[in-house]
């Protein structure tokens, strides 16, 4: 199963979130956006509570659109 299996079960408006510890990976962007369309890789900041620092992580992110809602 992969990722063409999981779009099957997305609605036109639909969300598909994945995070990752790695930074932002453009050839990761392009393997889902042959898939889902648009994606795009936010890096997300955040406090660490065990290091008591600052963290971050990369969420790769899929949102349906009005239109794909009004054509499907």
């Amino acid at each position: 199963m992969g990722l063409r299996w999981l779009v099957r079960y997305l609605t036109a408006a639909g969300v598909f979130g994945r995070w990752s510890d790695d930074p932002p990976d453009e050839r990761f962007v392009r393997v889902r956006e042959q898939v889902f369309g648009e994606v795009r890789a936010e890096v997300v900041g955040f406090a660490h509570v065990l290091t008591g620092g600052t963290s971050s992580d990369t969420t790769y992110l899929r949102m349906g659109t009005t239109e794909e809602l009004k054509s499907s």
